[in-house]
């Protein structure tokens, strides 16, 4: 595809999502019109990739709000993922001694018993083995991206996002920079300078 000023030579992107997924009925079509849309129609391309907790119980999340139900394992499905691992969360929960990282005490006192400390570990684990499977099909030549971006399944987007502007603000960097150290995060919900909403790279 030759280069303009309006669509630059074609990118390839992979769409990474991790953790228990379990918004999608409300979110998916969102993401299909602000997310995945807005690449196909400059005529680029994306592989989606996916790390999905199941459990063996109900889901409750007591800081949240959100209240006891039972979650669809397949739901994850509607993501239409081209690369996909899950893992049982009870089984990695023990594996992982959740409890030998509480020695600190607790960051969240609203959230009882530790739950959001240990959700936080397990979807950074969650986030670790599918950046794992990314990093080994890039190394391995399976599949070359030009952009990762990081987006959660719970979140509902105001606006499409702009893959063109997106590249304009990571290429953006000095040259010396050679601009890999450059990163696309949204101007809300900021915790210290970190942010788990939206994270926009090149690999």
């Amino acid at each position: 595809m030759a280069s303009n000023n309006n669509n630059p030579i074609k990118q390839h992107i992979a769409i990474v999502f991790n953790g228990i997924i379990r918004s999608l009925k409300y979110t998916h079509e969102n993401l299909k019109s602000h997310v995945f849309k807005p690449i196909t129609d400059i005529g680029w391309t994306y592989d989606v990739y996916c790390h999905n907790f199941t459990l063996d119980k109900q889901y409750t999340n007591i800081r949240n709000n959100e209240s006891t139900t039972w979650l669809d394992p397949e739901e994850y499905k509607l993501l239409e993922p081209k690369y996909y691992l899950t893992d049982n969360q009870s089984h990695i929960a023990e594996t992982l001694n959740l409890p030998a990282y509480r020695t600190m005490g607790n960051p969240w006192p609203c959230s009882p018993m530790y739950q959001t400390l240990d959700n936080y570990i397990l979807s950074q684990w969650s986030k670790t083995q599918i950046t794992r499977l990314l990093e080994h099909n890039i190394n391995t030549g399976i599949a070359k991206y030009d952009q990762v971006w990081f987006i959660r399944s719970d979140v509902l987007f105001a606006k499409p996002i702009d893959p063109i502007k997106c590249l304009a603000k990571l290429n953006s960097s000095p040259v010396t920079d050679n601009n890999e150290n450059t990163c696309i995060i949204p101007d809300f919900h900021h915790y210290k300078g970190y942010n788990d909403r939206l994270f926009i790279a090149k690999p």
